[in-house]
């Protein structure tokens, strides 16, 4: 089945390929005949202007526009403050090279923008890079997310996640204002592709370098989405409703309200197909099926004040209500010294989640001289799970314990995080004074009614125990950071500055069993309390042009760590790390960049390691705290080269990082003669951590593909204990992706490759003969267009899981279609039939490999069924 579906994907894409093709080449110049680099040239269908073919200058002003199809066009020359110029060709012409083109000022430029209304399809400007979304087809209902995908330059993987010019994106901006605060899938996956105007990319500065115009190496790959001026004026917006079988069904509403002052956007969703909409905590993946089947309501307001002295205000809320039930079984062999056993578990659980997420922000200027930045998020969240844990140890074919376990929680969370700042200008740019100041709150709460029955047979022993617990966990934690920046000249500057910082969290737990009478007996159990007291000096010297910012930071970090059992048992060690930090950022030529970067830090344990009471909800897996704990300190460094070649279009990107933590606290895992497992926490020599990630992207034009491989490579080494024994755990981690795309998407988009995960790891304690496994993906995506009204696809994944290290080989296909019509004026009414899973075949499962065990496990999610959906918009 798959191996026909890839030959069919193939054969489909070669189809639209093998017309007569011509490479056309020639010169843009200016007025004065001198070359101009990154100057547009673009073939656009005559019809509608739709962009059919493009090349881009080099230095020299010469441009190439490979493999064209026989036809007539539209041909463009374009370049920022100069007049566009636009010739009728017809392709093949008699000689190819078409020689010079001048481009001349344009009276209607203003500040290197165009005035007029042309449409150029692309624009290459200083920093950034600038579509024009009516020049890419797509069709009708489509989100920005699909608009994305015809861009040069521009790729959006299978969960949504977006890369431009080789780059993870990671804000997405609108009308550049923030859109429901860090999540930049909303955007992407709910607002209409019909209602942008530009697409830009670019690397944003933070708005405190923007303010002060020093530099301090901080970007974010950001693209910026620019409305069309008739969705600036009015409501316009989308109602989406389906049912299908097995009871399945789907309902949406999305509401846009935008103008040059008010953003506002109201979005919902319920359905019970295992469809978020967007993302919340614990729930960070779009396109991935989450454990269990779901049934999930969720509601999202945006409201954003745009003042016209660029002073903004800007809110947003995202509130969910989840119902998950989940059957999930695992089992895993764990490697001792003397031998090894095997573990089984299955877990039944109900779960209702609610939560909701508040963010706000405000960036205020005060004249000329005084910037004021708000960044907040307020997390208020409920839980309530039902679960029920059967599990199993055995030694051979020998059973020495079965535990089951049943168990009511009920949580409440709070949380506030707010990040601020003030910027003064003294003295204009030459002295400026800076301040930070941050507050974070959390205060959770579980209450926990459990029954354990545990089973031991040698000798046979059989305990029941019903017990009930309160755990109150709360946190307070306050920065203040004043910082003096003098510029020295026009490249050199340096701060001098100071953190200060109090974090205080307490640990408070009630509990008690129920004896034989069924009265409930109080245990005596401690408060916890830790408090960090912190100071850290630092001194900076940065040097900064356009091109390249160099910021080395030098300071000292003393801090007080206070620890309390009942203040009663307490101590109050004192640490001291230096913690010098490196940034060196390159943008040496338009496209290429290095960036190194250097830190450490310390990071105190917790106050569920510190606590040094027995937790025995789980009585065949028990876990202790430990209350000498010190504190781990990490040694952080990565290499970044970026490449995108404005040209060719073609990217490179190779990121290395490297972490060394001392005193890192791993586990010291104790098994007895009935396999009961007791896990404590405790400081071991150090644990050192390697990855490297490669991708490389180009156009294969004689086949009409697009092409990416994506190299991962993760290496770990770290010491956990296992009765006593010092087990030094090395884990090796390769990942291949090669992926292939067609470049013309006007009517048909295929992607379609593979990816190969290929796992080593060695315990010292075992001698495992095989200490390797892999998997091995495939997947495929055709979309078919063949008119504004009719829309195909398809999408197909296979992941083989293989035999080595494990019992069996396993086979997990998923595949999924849609058929869609659009009807109506302006086909603003859509009718589609979607299948999901069409094979029924399709599971959640798992290998991994970690301490001193395997694991595999396997779990329910959405199956298959077939659904009506009915989608109207309006504007």
């Amino acid at each position: 089945m798959k191996k026909f579906l890839f030959i069919s994907t193939l054969v489909s894409g070669f189809i639209f390929q093998g017309q007569a093709q011509q490479d056309l080449t020639g010169r843009v110049l200016d007025s004065a005949r001198k070359p101009l680099s990154f100057a547009t040239v673009v073939l656009l269908q005559p019809t509608d202007s739709v962009m059919k073919y493009f090349g881009v200058t080099n230095d020299k002003g010469v441009y190439q526009i490979k493999r064209v199809k026989s036809g007539e066009y539209l041909m463009q020359f374009s370049f920022t403050g100069l007049k566009t110029t636009y010739k009728t060709i017809n392709v093949p012409l008699e000689n190819p090279d078409l020689g010079d083109q001048r481009l001349f000022l344009d009276p209607k430029a203003l500040d290197e923008v165009i005035v007029e209304a042309e449409l150029i399809p692309i624009k290459f400007k200083t920093d950034t890079i600038e579509y024009n979304a009516n020049a890419f087809k797509t069709r009708e209902g489509a989100a920005v997310e699909e608009l994305l995908e015809q861009l040069p330059g521009v790729e959006v993987d299978r969960e949504g996640n977006v890369k431009a010019q080789g780059e993870d994106v990671v804000k997405v901006l609108v009308d550049g204002k923030e859109f429901f605060g860090n999540d930049p899938k909303v955007a992407t996956k709910n607002l209409p592709a019909k209602a942008i105007d530009k697409i830009q990319v670019l690397d944003r500065k933070t708005d405190q370098a923007v303010f002060t115009g020093i530099e301090d190496g901080e970007r974010e790959r950001t693209i910026n989405l620019l409305l069309k001026a008739d969705h600036k004026n009015g409501y316009f917006g989308e109602i989406k409703a389906g049912a299908g079988t097995n009871s399945s069904y789907t309902g949406e509403a999305k509401i846009y309200r935008f103008s040059d002052k008010i953003q506002a956007a109201v979005l919902g969703l319920q359905n019970n197909i295992n469809q978020f909409g967007f993302t919340y905590k614990g729930n960070d993946t779009f396109g991935q099926n989450s454990k269990g089947i779901n049934e999930s309501f969720a509601a999202g307001l945006n409201l954003s004040l745009n003042k016209a002295n660029g002073n903004r205000y800007f809110a947003s809320f995202l509130g969910n209500n989840r119902k998950k039930n989940l059957l999930e079984t695992a089992s895993t062999q764990n490697f001792l010294e003397t031998g090894d056993y095997n573990q089984t578990s299955t877990l039944v659980e109900s779960e209702r989640d609610r939560p909701n997420d508040i963010d706000f922000g405000v960036r205020h200027k005060i004249g000329d001289k005084q910037l004021i930045v708000i960044d907040g998020d307020i997390t208020l969240g409920s839980n309530r799970t039902n679960s029920q844990t059967n599990s199993n140890a055995n030694l051979g074919n020998m059973d020495l314990n079965t535990f089951i376990n049943n168990t009511l929680n009920v949580a409440d969370e709070f949380a506030l995080v707010s990040n601020n700042s003030y910027s003064l200008k003294i003295k204009g740019d030459d002295l400026q004074f800076g301040l930070k100041f941050g507050i974070n709150y959390t205060d959770n709460e579980n209450a926990l009614d459990w029954t354990n029955i545990t089973s031991l047979f040698q000798p046979e022993i059989t305990n029941t125990v019903h017990q009930l617990r309160t755990d109150r966990v709360d946190r307070l934690n306050a920065t203040v950071i004043p910082t003096l920046t003098k510029k020295i000249n026009n490249y050199w500057s340096t701060d001098l500055g100071v953190s200060i910082s109090s974090n205080k969290r307490n640990l408070n737990r009630e509990e008690g069993t129920f004896n034989d009478q069924n009265e409930l007996i109080g245990i005596d159990i401690p408060d916890f309390s830790t408090l960090e007291t912190t100071v850290k000096p630092t001194i900076t010297l940065r040097r900064a042009t356009t091109k390249s910012v160099v910021n080395f930071s030098l300071g000292a970090s003393g801090t007080r760590f206070e620890k309390s059992l009942s203040n009663t048992i307490g101590e109050s060690p004192e640490y001291l790390f230096f913690t010098p930090r490196l940034i060196y950022r390159n943008q040496y030529r338009s496209g290429r960049r290095i960036e190194f970067r250097y830190n450490t830090s310390a990071n105190l344990p917790s106050p569920n390691q510190l606590f040094p009471i027995e937790n025995n909800q789980n009585q065949v897996n028990l876990y202790q705290g430990n209350f000498d704990l010190r504190p781990e300190f990490n040694h952080n460094a990565s290499f970044l080269w970026s490449v995108f070649d404005e040209f060719s279009f073609t990217s490179f990107f190779i990121r290395a990082m490297g972490n060394y933590t001392n005193h890192k606290i791993n586990n010291v895992v104790t098994v007895n003669d009935q396999l009961i497992q007791t896990t404590t926490p405790v400081n071991t020599s150090g644990q050192t951590m390697l990855a490297f990630n490669a991708e490389f992207s180009a156009p294969i034009r004689s086949l009409g593909l697009n092409y990416s491989v994506s190299v991962l490579e993760n290496w770990t080494n770290g010491i956990t204990l296992v009765n006593g024994q010092e087990n030094e755990t090395k884990t090796f981690n390769h990942g291949l992706t090669m992926s292939f795309e067609n470049r013309s998407k006007e009517k048909v988009r295929i992607n379609f490759g593979g990816t190969i995960n290929y796992t080593q790891y060695d315990f010292s304690i075992a001698d495992i003969p095989d200490d390797n496994f892999f998997n091995i993906s495939y997947f495929s995506t055709l979309r078919y267009t063949p008119t504004r009204r009719w829309n195909f696809t398809a999408n197909a994944n296979v992941t083989n899981f293989n035999a080595q290290s494990f019992d069996e080989s396993v086979t997990i296909p998923l595949i999924s279609a849609s058929v869609s019509y659009g009807f109506l004026q302006a086909e603003k009414a859509t009718v589609s039939i979607n299948t999901f899973d069409l094979l029924n075949k399709y599971r959640g499962f798992q290998r991994i490999s970690t301490g001193n065990f395997l694991s595999q496990t396997e779990w329910n999610t959405i199956g298959q069924y077939f659904m009506l959906t009915l989608a109207y918009r309006f504007r």
